[in-house]
C-alpha cells in the first residue's frame, strides 16, 4: 500500500509527506524544486505536451554497490583429511581463518575434493584392517603327500619361505622338523592385540566420514582372524618345503601377565595340528579362518567374549600319537 499526501503551505511552496520521508517542493507549474532525503530535484515540463524532465541537482546519500569477493582459486589451499575431518590450510600448509574455511567450504571444487578424500579415507582406515584380517589370502594349494625328505633340505626351503614373507604384523618363529615322521613343529610369537588396527571408518548419511575406535568385540574379532591367518599361512609354507611334511603342529603365544606371580610371561593361545591331506584341497580366497582351523585337531579355548585363553600346547610325542591314530 502506498502513502503520499502533499499540504500546500503557500503559494509555490507544498509539503510532501510519505512512507519514505518528508520532501518540500517550491516553484511554479513547468518548473519545480523537491528537495528530501535523497537530494535536490529539478523538475521541468511543457504543459499540455506530455513532456517532462527529473534531474538530481546534489545532496542525498550516494548508493554504492558492495564489494564481491574474488573467487577463490584451488590452486591457494591444500586440503588435508585427518580422522574423517577436512582441514582448510593455505599453499604453504598453514590454516586459515574460520571465515575464509567456510568461503572454501561453499565451493563446488570443495565439494568435489572432500568426496574423493573421504572416500580415501573410508579405503585407508579399513584396508589397514582388511590387510590383518585376510593374512591367510596368500597361502597355495598344496599338493599331495610325497617321500619323506632329509632334514636339511625341508629347513633350507622352509628358512626360504620364512625370508620371502612380509607380513602387515609383527612375529617371530621358531620350528623343528622331525624326519622320522614328517613333521613339523612351529612356535609362533603372535603380534599384540593393542598392535593391530584401532580404528574404522564409515560414511554418513551427510556425505562426512566418521572415524571411530573399535569395539572391543571388534578388536578380538580381527585378532582371531589375523593370528589363526598366520597359523594357516605357515602351516601352507611348511607344506610347500617338502611333499614328504605330512603334519605342521602350529601353536601360537603371547606375552601376558600371570595372574598368580603378576610378571609377564608366555602363554599360549591355540595349538592346532594341520594334517596335509586335509589342507591339500582347501581354498583359502572366502575361508574364515577361525572356522577354517576348527576343523583340525586343536587345542583353544575361546571365551564368549572372543577372547583367546591361555591353553596347553601339544608336544611332539601328542602329534606323533595323532599320525599313529590315523588324525
Amino acid at each position: 500500500m502506498r502513502f503520499q499526501k502533499s499540504i500546500r503551505i503557500c503559494k509555490g511552496l507544498r509539503l510532501n509527506v510519505s512512507k519514505s520521508g518528508v520532501s518540500a517542493t517550491v516553484g511554479v507549474k513547468g518548473i519545480s524544486l523537491n528537495l528530501g532525503k535523497k537530494g535536490v530535484f529539478l523538475n521541468t515540463s511543457l504543459p499540455g505536451t506530455g513532456l517532462s524532465d527529473r534531474r538530481k541537482l546534489f545532496g542525498g546519500k550516494k548508493q554504492t554497490k558492495k564489494a564481491q569477493p574474488e573467487p577463490l582459486n584451488p590452486r591457494d589451499y591444500e586440503l588435508r583429511a585427518e580422522d574423517g575431518e577436512i582441514r582448510v590450510l593455505n599453499a604453504a600448509g598453514r590454516s586459515v581463518s574460520e571465515e575464509e574455511a567456510r568461503r572454501v567450504r561453499r565451493t563446488d571444487w570443495f565439494k568435489d575434493a572432500q568426496a574423493q578424500l573421504n572416500a580415501e579415507t573410508i579405503d585407508r582406515v579399513n584396508a589397514e584392517t582388511e590387510a590383518v584380517e585376510t593374512i591367510h589370502h596368500a597361502a597355495k594349494r598344496v599338493p599331495a603327500c610325497g617321500n619323506i625328505e632329509s632334514e636339511a633340505r625341508v629347513e633350507s626351503r622352509f628358512d626360504t619361505f620364512l625370508n620371502q614373507l612380509d607380513l602387515p604384523v609383527e612375529f617371530s618363529a621358531q620350528y623343528q622338523y622331525d624326519e622320522t615322521n614328517g613333521n613339523i613343529l612351529i612356535d609362533l610369537d603372535l603380534p599384540e592385540i593393542e598392535d593391530l588396527p584401532q580404528k574404522k571408518a564409515a560414511a554418513l548419511a551427510s556425505g562426512a566420514v566418521r572415524v571411530k575406535p573399535k569395539t572391543l568385540a571388534e578388536k578380538r574379532e580381527t585378532y582371531q582372524k589375523c593370528v589363526f591367518g598366520i597359523a594357516i599361512l605357515f602351516a601352507d609354507g611348511a607344506f610347500l618345503s617338502s611333499a614328504g611334511v605330512r603334519n605342521a603342529l602350529v601353536s601360537g603365544y603371547t606375552q601376558r601377565r600371570n595372574a598368580r606371580t603378576g610378571e609377564m610371561e608366555d602363554q599360549y593361545v591355540f595349538s592346532i595340528a594341520f594334517n596335509r591331506a586335509a589342507f591339500a584341497n582347501a581354498s583359502f580366497e572366502r575361508t574364515d579362518p577361525a572356522a577354517f582351523v576348527q576343523a583340525f585337531r586343536n587345542r583353544m579355548n575361546p571365551a564368549a567374549t572372543g577372547e583367546l585363553k591361555t591353553i596347553q600346547p601339544y608336544t611332539a610325542e601328542e602329534l606323533s600319537a595323532m599320525t599313529e591314530d590315523g588324525a
